[in-house]
């Protein structure tokens, strides 16, 4: 190359050389910039979002006036007694009533099966005695009071709720406004044309309002506001028109009161409310005992001649399924004779036997002598099985519970009655079980062949259940090889995938059927996964203080403030953990987490059981004496309600088991404030 050529050449690749770092250096001062920048945004992120967070805190906080003290609610509950009764009331003298209430007004109403006859709004600028005292001369001359004899003026409860603060509510977002509310202590107000008017939290549980927002599609649950319903009540109220809404849109916003009902003992102090509930008696085995026999009693009530029961009742307006002709569960039914008679042999009152054989006769009317069309010229099978009349298909759980029942029966009475008829039944169980050791959970009657398709929550570990209670009651070894890979399977092979490492699914039955069978297969696998299960629920369980202004949570379970929880999930979890205690006990370990979990949640379900101080919302109250409702604001009760939560009481009463023991104070099981 010639010398010029090759300096040419040399001068060029410095240049590119010093073009490429000039490159380099402009973007690793991009990339500087962007590192930069990305750093103060991980930094001022949670900065922002606490400043977002406290933002929306301090808007839709409810500054709350203090809560009156015991002596004045009780006042003020008698001034309207007397005016209720006909006698002229006095104004009451507490100072505590001498203050106006914060942000709305005081409501005086007066409930008569599950109906507001009377209801008194105070008007602005009243104190708290000034708006009882008008309540109780509008009383006196109302005439949905004055035409009710003295026996309803004496069945009628009085409930005062007094404004404590408002606060706003968002109306835009449909989610939020629904979810807007506390469900059962809010009540949602409307401002219209120069008047206010309300939808009090008593209505919303009645009316069933709060189970009207499905929050997430792809679950059929349904909580929150029924944002819809509501709105149209409150214009209804206002007598709003579309033409005045083209004029002046109202304004919402939610009001938080304090409720204190009558007692139902004439004279005595008024009870706090909280989501149509007053503050249980203090939990004692003893009480656990008394729990659970009041539930049974409901559900004798509820059981007909022909030993079928009443499968759902309304408390809101005393409608009941048919118990002839209405929908039924036999799986349901068979559990809830279970219970009766477990009643039985915890208490031995001859009521429950009773109950329990009365129930059973149906149940066998249920059970044809052949499982299915057997064919012309075919033998009938060995099994029989329980079915739901009309339906094309026997189910598992029906079966399987229904041997749960007939061996629970023979062991509490030493009668060998339906022995007969459950070992036919067990046969139907052994047929259904997969080499897997899980089991088939439909039989098809018309085909007589199992569906190995459809599956159900609870069947596999009702049936493995039930093989262990054939083997209490018969000793016959031909239970047990099935029994131990039934429960093989529910402790071990039904999570073996790579989503099971980090879940459990409703598992309840399980452990009850691995302490059923401990006796006889005593394996760590069954404890372990049973001590795993009571931990991963007492994650989902509310501890005391844990949902602030909430205290009606503590026991429950559930995965947010927004929702009060259900009564069933945590009878028939606190169920299972019974068995998971005493499963450890067996395999000598101690279990002290398990046992306050218990106590807990057993606090839960006694405070939400009926009693006759919180039936002032209820239809017939007399009635619905010792049964279990959906939850504080699903007001239906199922016979399943009350079956899993007093067999939940009753079998715990052998972890507490001195009737007259009470919880010393300072014990990590002591009753929470």
């Amino acid at each position: 190359m010639p010398p010029k050529a090759s300096k040419q050449a040399r001068a060029r690749a410095r240049l590119d050389a010093a073009t490429q770092r000039g490159r380099e250096e402009r973007l690793d001062r991009i990339l500087s910039r962007v590192r930069r920048g990305f750093l103060y945004a991980v930094l001022a992120f949670p900065v922002v979002l606490l400043i977002a967070c406290y933002a929306v805190y301090a808007w839709a906080r409810i500054d709350l006036a203090p809560a009156l003290p015991t002596d004045a609610r009780t006042e003020a509950i008698a001034t309207i007694r007397h005016a209720l009764d006909g006698d002229t009331p006095t104004r009451p003298t507490s100072t505590a009533l001498a203050r106006r209430p914060r942000g709305g007004p005081v409501f005086v109403t007066v409930w008569h099966r599950a109906q507001p006859l009377f209801r008194h709004v105070s008007a602005d600028g009243q104190s708290i005695a000034d708006a009882v005292m008008a309540a109780a001369e509008a009383l006196r001359s109302d005439p949905g009071v004055t035409s009710l004899s003295p026996e309803e003026r004496a069945r009628a409860r009085i409930k005062i709720d007094v404004t404590r603060g408002a606060g706003p509510i968002i109306t835009s977002i449909p989610a939020a406004f629904s979810l807007g509310l506390v469900p059962g202590v809010d009540t949602l107000a409307m401002s219209f044309a120069g008047k206010r008017h309300f939808l009090m939290a008593d209505d919303m549980i009645i009316g069933h309002y709060l189970e009207g927002h499905r929050p997430f599609k792809f679950i059929d649950w349904y909580a929150g506001l029924s944002t819809e319903d509501a709105v149209l009540t409150l214009y209804d109220r206002a007598g709003v028109s579309a033409e005045s809404l083209a004029r002046q849109k109202p304004h919402f916003y939610r009001i938080r009161t304090e409720g204190f009902v009558e007692a139902p003992e004439r004279g005595a102090a008024a009870l706090p409310v909280l989501r149509g509930n007053t503050p249980a008696p203090e939990l004692t085995p003893k009480r656990l005992r008394e729990a659970a026999i009041a539930g049974g009693r409901y559900l004798l009530r509820m059981l007909n001649d022909r030993g079928k029961f009443v499968y759902e009742y309304h408390t809101n307006d005393g409608r009941r399924s048919d118990p002839v002709s209405g929908g039924y569960n036999m799986p349901r039914h068979s559990g809830t004779t279970y219970f009766l008679a477990q009643l039985y042999r915890y208490t031995r009152l001859p009521e429950f036997r009773a109950g329990a054989e009365r129930a059973m006769q149906y149940m066998g009317e249920q059970t044809p002598s052949s499982c299915g069309v057997t064919p012309p010229g075919q033998p009938a099978p060995p099994y029989a099985c329980v079915t739901d009349a009309g339906a094309p298909s026997a189910s598992m759980g029906a079966t399987a519970l229904a041997i749960n029942a007939l061996a629970e029966f023979e062991v509490a009475t030493g009668e060998r009655t339906y022995h007969d008829v459950m070992l036919r039944l067990g046969e139907f169980v052994l047929f259904m079980q997969r080499p897997d050791g899980s089991f088939s959970h439909y039989f098809d009657l018309a085909t007589r062949t199992r569906d190995i398709k459809t599956r159900t929550m609870y069947f596999d570990g009702e049936a493995a259940l039930a093989l262990a209670r054939l083997y209490e009651v018969t000793g016959d070894n031909k239970y047990l090889g099935p029994l131990e890979h039934a429960l093989d399977w529910l402790t071990g092979g039904s999570y073996d995938y790579f989503a099971g490492s980090f879940f459990f699914g409703e598992d309840h039955w399980t452990c009850i059927a691995a302490e059923a069978a401990s006796r006889y297969v005593k394996k760590a696998q069954y404890v372990d996964f049973c001590e795993a299960y009571g931990q991963f629920l007492r994650r989902a369980q509310f501890a005391p203080g844990e949902a602030p202004g909430q205290p009606d949570f503590s026991g429950g379970y559930g995965f947010t403030p927004f929702f009060p929880p259900n009564n069933t999930p945590v009878s028939s979890r606190t169920e299972t953990m019974i068995s998971a205690w005493r499963l450890s006990r067996a395999h000598g370990r101690a279990a002290p987490d398990t046992k306050r979990q218990i106590w807990r949640a057993l606090e839960f379900l006694t405070r939400n059981q009926i009693r006759p101080d919180n039936t002032y919302l209820l239809h017939d109250g007399e009635l619905s004496q010792g049964a279990l409702m959906g939850s504080t604001v699903r007001r239906d009760i199922r016979i399943d309600y009350i079956q899993h939560a007093c067999s939940a009481m009753i079998r715990a009463t052998e972890l507490f088991p001195d009737p007259d023991y009470v919880i010393p104070a300072g014990s990590p099981l002591a009753p929470s404030p």
